[in-house]
């Protein structure tokens, strides 16, 4: 008797672990997130488009241009999706914060129908990079986040942060 109320315990142990890994299975299955930010020098063609009054004999390697990518991928039963992302103020105003007026020009473009089972964020931007390393760069980006919340198929609320992270 002693024994059957063991293995009857342990059985039960294995199907709570069981359920709890498929439930866990099912969650990360049903949404992926993923973001890149990177750093290029500028091409021949994108300096000729920079403006260069007001700066002592520019040259290209004075400029980067920032490319941050923001996507999620999900299945039909993900509800009431939403994606917080830096504004383009914000990224302004974070490369602007090290020690003068950096930022050059840019543009951001948004896909996030509540139709649809994808969303994806994309900036770009020139900089005046001359005197900072890459690890200034990536430090004048450290804060800024990334936040994902949605309800999952089981009608629980699901939140993710993430930091923007360098890609060299």
């Amino acid at each position: 008797m002693k024994n059957i109320k063991i293995i009857s315990l342990i059985i039960g142990i294995l199907i709570v672990l069981l359920c709890g890994l498929f439930y866990k299975k099912a969650i990360q299955e049903s949404a992926s997130f993923s973001s890149s930010f990177n750093i290029h020098k500028l091409t021949d063609k994108e300096y000729e488009e920079v403006g260069v009054s007001g700066l002592d004999n520019p040259i290209k390697d004075d400029f980067r241009k920032v490319e941050i990518k923001v996507a999620m991928q999900h299945t039909h039963k993900i509800k009431n999706r939403k994606i917080i992302v830096p504004t383009m103020v914000e990224l302004k105003n974070a490369i602007n914060s090290y020690d003068m007026e950096r930022y050059w020009f840019g543009n951001s473009s948004e896909e996030d129908n509540e139709n649809t089972n994808s969303t994806e964020y994309v900036f770009e931007f020139i900089f005046y990079s001359k005197g900072l390393e890459d690890n200034d760069i990536e430090m004048l980006f450290s804060d800024l986040e990334i936040s994902a919340s949605w309800l999952d198929p089981y009608g629980n609320i699901q939140k993710e942060n993430y930091l923007l992270e360098y890609s060299q």
